[in-house]
């Protein structure tokens, strides 16, 4: 019975390690300087891969209308409507390469947002980072015109409505790769008299 247990448990051990083996594994990776080199990208391989966004966005847009008047009582009553606007891209949102330019590459990720990224710095292990949108710089607490009223610009995430600042989000790929081993084994009994 023993016996038996065993080779069921070394049977299943050995199922689940072929089925390790044989299937594909993916994940989603920074893209860094040298990712066109390790894997031989011409700038059309780079146009052709689903992009991600590592961390938010978010553009907000705040108008603000005041009035006061004096009141019956002779007191200044301010009133005050605030109407705001979030666009927001979220962690993980795909896009697609639609140029790239020496070390930038432009992302789209709606109709009217397109993203420029270039490495942080000149490492090979430099991640890409945005500068850019819609071909203006960018930075956190930057404001830019956009859909025709300005816009400020903040890096992190956002959740129920509350923004919470963040780290710059960085351009990320999904890595697919597979792996193939071939393994032959022999049990030798060994020789007696």
């Amino acid at each position: 019975m023993k016996a038996f247990m065993k080779r069921n448990i070394y049977f299943s051990l050995a199922s689940m390690a072929i089925i390790i083996l044989f299937n594909g594994c993916s994940s989603i990776e920074n893209f860094v300087r040298d990712t066109p080199f390790v894997h031989k990208l011409s700038k059309e391989d780079i146009k052709n891969i689903q992009y991600y966004i590592s961390s938010g966005m978010v553009l907000e847009y705040k108008e603000v209308n005041s009035e006061s008047k004096v009141s019956g009582d002779n007191k200044v009553k301010k009133n005050e409507k605030v109407y705001k606007k979030d666009v927001v891209i979220f962690p993980n949102t795909p896009g697609i390469a639609t140029d790239v330019i020496d070390d930038a590459i432009y992302i789209q990720f709606s109709d009217d947002i397109t993203l420029g990224f270039i490495p942080e710095d000149e490492l090979s292990d430099s991640p890409y980072t945005v500068f850019s949108i819609n071909g203006i710089e960018i930075k956190d607490g930057y404001s830019i015109r956009f859909r025709g009223a300005d816009y400020t610009v903040h890096f992190g995430s956002y959740e129920n409505g509350i923004f919470a600042a963040g780290n710059t989000p960085k351009l990320q790929y999904k890595l697919s790769y597979n792996q193939k081993h071939k393994q032959d084994s022999e049990t030798i009994k060994g020789k007696t008299l």
